[in-house]
């Protein structure tokens, strides 16, 4: 069976994304330029996407871009 592009597309990100290490506050903190104290209001106000495995909280760089993406804000003049 023949697999279509899109479907190629989505295999793609995953494979990026199980290349891609985890980072901790401290390191995701450090990647964003913000504070650690940043990082865990963002993800405990479910502003920042993050995976938890028991008291460990990890994120992937993919998140903390698109995280400050969104806080983006548009030039007026």
């Amino acid at each position: 069976m023949m697999r279509d592009a899109r479907e190629d597309q989505e295999l793609g990100k995953r494979m990026a994304a199980v290349d891609e290490p985890w980072l901790s506050v401290r390191q995701a903190a450090i990647h964003a330029g913000v504070c650690e104290k940043t990082i865990r209001r963002a993800y405990l106000s479910r502003h920042l996407q993050y995976t938890r495995v028991g008291r460990v909280v990890r994120f992937r760089l993919a998140w903390i871009d698109a995280w400050i993406l969104r806080a983006q804000v548009a030039a007026v003049a």
